[in-house]
C-alpha cells in the first residue's frame, strides 16, 4: 500500500475511465454522470494527530463520536459503475468539497469524456450552492439537481391546481418556470409526488401526536401548581418538543408567567396543517439548465440519486466491498483502502452489467453470493507413464447451480471446464 500515491491512484483510475469509455460501458445512454458524497466512521484515536482527513462532523450512520473519513462518488446511470472517487476530510460539509472537485471533474471529462459537452452531472441539494454553477461555462457541462425547500417558497408552495399532471410519472405533478442565478438563467421545476407527500404526512402526524401528547404532560402540573419548573427552564422544554420540522407551523405555544410561576398554553392551528398537506408535503424544487428536457426528463434523472445511493450503501457492505470499517490510520493507507473498495464496487457492477445485458434478472448481492458459493476442485494426477514430467492438473466445478452456470457464461467463462451436472438454484 505504501507504493501506491494520490497521483498512481488517480491515473489509474483515469485509465480504468478510459477503458469504460472504449468498451462502450459509457455509451450515449450513460451520458448521465450522479454524483453524492458519504462519510465512513473509523476507529482512530482523538489523540492520533498524524492523521489529517479522518475528522468528526455530521456522520451519516449517526457516529458523531468517531472520526470519519469523506467519500464522493461519480457514477454512471444505469449500473452506477464509480468514474470517478475523492477522499477527503470528514468535517468538511458536502457543498464546498463539491466546489473543490469541480475542477477535478472538468479534468477527467476532458481527458476520458469526448462529449463532454452532453455530459448531465446530478447532485443533490446538500451539495449545491450559487458559486457551483458559475465554475463551468455554459453548456460546458450540464447539470440536475436539488434546491432547499426555503430557497423559492414561493415557487413551491403553489396551489394544488396549478401543477400540471405527468402522463410519463403517473403519481407526478409539476410546474416549470424560470429562474436567474449569478445572471445566467436556469429552469426551476416545483415536483409533488403522490407517495412522498403520504409518507410525509403520515410521519408528520405522529411527529404532531406525540408533540401534543408531551405539552399536555408539561401543562397538567402547572395547572395543578404542582410544577416546579422556573418560566426559562419551561421555554428551553418546549423549545426542544418544538424542533422537529414543521411543527412551529402548526402548533401555537405560549410560555407566560413569572420565572417562578410560569403557565403553558398552546393550540392546534388546523388551517395551517391543512396549508402543509396540501402546499408542502411532497413537494421538492429541482433546478437544470437543460430547457430542451421535458419534466418527466428532469425528473427521471434526478431519481437516479437513489440508485447511486444504493451503490453506496453496497460499498460499505462488510461482507464483500468492506469500506467500512476502516482499520488503518494513515491518510495514505485509508486512501489505498477506499480505492481498492471501489475498485472493488466497479468490478461488482461490471459482473451485474454483464449478467443484466445476458438476461439474467439478480441483483448485485445474489450475484456475488452466487459466485462465492462455487467450489473448484482441482485433481492432481501423477506424470503420464509415471516419468519425471510436470503432473497433470484438473480443474472442474462442484456441483454449479443454473444460476452460476449462466453467470459463468455471462462472464465467458470456458463450459469446457464444467464437469458436472447443474442442479436447480
Amino acid at each position: 500500500m505504501d507504493q501506491l500515491s494520490e497521483a498512481a491512484i488517480e491515473q489509474i483510475e483515469q485509465e480504468l475511465c478510459r477503458r469504460l469509455v472504449a468498451s462502450g460501458a459509457l455509451g450515449a445512454e450513460e451520458e448521465l454522470l450522479v454524483f453524492d458524497p458519504t462519510n465512513l466512521y473509523t476507529f482512530i484515536a482523538s489523540s492520533n494527530e498524524r492523521n489529517t482527513i479522518a475528522r468528526r462532523g455530521h456522520n451519516k450512520q449517526k457516529r458523531h463520536d468517531l472520526r470519519q473519513v469523506g467519500l464522493a462518488l461519480l457514477t454512471s446511470r444505469r449500473f452506477q459503475l464509480p468514474v470517478f472517487h475523492h477522499v477527503y476530510g470528514g468535517e468538511r460539509p458536502d457543498a464546498p468539497t463539491t466546489r473543490e472537485l469541480a475542477e477535478n471533474l472538468r479534468r477527467r471529462f476532458a481527458a476520458v469524456l469526448e462529449r463532454a459537452t452532453r455530459v448531465t452531472l446530478v447532485y443533490d441539494r446538500g451539495c449545491h450552492s450559487d458559486r457551483l454553477l458559475t465554475l463551468f461555462e455554459p453548456g460546458e457541462l450540464h447539470f440536475v439537481c436539488g434546491l432547499q425547500a426555503g430557497r423559492y417558497r414561493e415557487r413551491l408552495e403553489v396551489p394544488l391546481a396549478a401543477l400540471g399532471e405527468l402522463a410519463e410519472l403517473p403519481g407526478y405533478q409539476a410546474k416549470r418556470s424560470q429562474v436567474t442565478i449569478a445572471g445566467r438563467r436556469y429552469t426551476l421545476l416545483c415536483v409533488r409526488s403522490e407517495a412522498f407527500a403520504a409518507r410525509q404526512l403520515a410521519g408528520f402526524r405522529q411527529t404532531l401526536a406525540k408533540a401534543l401528547r408531551q405539552l399536555a404532560e408539561l401543562e397538567g402540573p402547572l395547572k395543578t401548581g404542582r410544577g416546579r419548573r422556573t418560566k426559562s427552564a419551561l421555554e428551553a422544554v418546549v423549545a426542544e418538543i418544538l424542533k422537529p420540522r414543521q411543527l412551529k407551523r402548526v402548533l401555537r405555544v405560549e410560555v407566560q408567567g413569572s420565572e417562578q410561576r410560569p403557565s403553558l398554553s398552546y393550540q392546534l392551528d388546523e388551517q395551517a396543517l391543512a396549508h402543509l398537506e396540501q402546499r408542502v408535503f411532497g413537494r421538492s424544487l429541482l433546478l437544470s439548465d437543460r430547457h430542451d428536457w421535458t419534466d418527466a426528463e428532469i425528473i427521471g434523472a434526478y431519481h437516479a440519486l437513489n440508485r447511486n445511493e444504493q451503490a453506496i450503501r453496497r460499498a460499505k457492505d462488510p461482507d464483500y466491498l468492506a469500506a467500512r470499517p476502516i482499520y488503518h490510520w494513515t491518510d495514505q493507507k485509508i486512501r489505498v483502502h477506499l480505492f481498492c473498495c471501489v475498485l472493488a464496487l466497479l468490478l461488482t457492477h461490471t459482473i451485474w452489467k454483464r449478467a443484466a445485458e445476458a438476461g439474467i434478472d439478480a441483483s448485485p448481492e445474489r450475484l456475488l453470493e452466487a459466485l462465492s458459493e462455487l467450489d473448484q476442485i482441482e485433481l492432481v494426477y501423477p506424470p503420464a507413464g509415471g516419468g519425471r514430467g510436470r503432473p497433470r492438473i484438473r480443474r472442474h466445478l462442484g456441483q454449479p447451480s443454473d444460476l452460476q452456470l449462466a453467470l459463468l457464461a455471462a462472464l465467458e467463462f470456458d463450459p469446457e471446464q464444467v464437469g458436472t451436472t447443474p442442479t436447480s438454484a
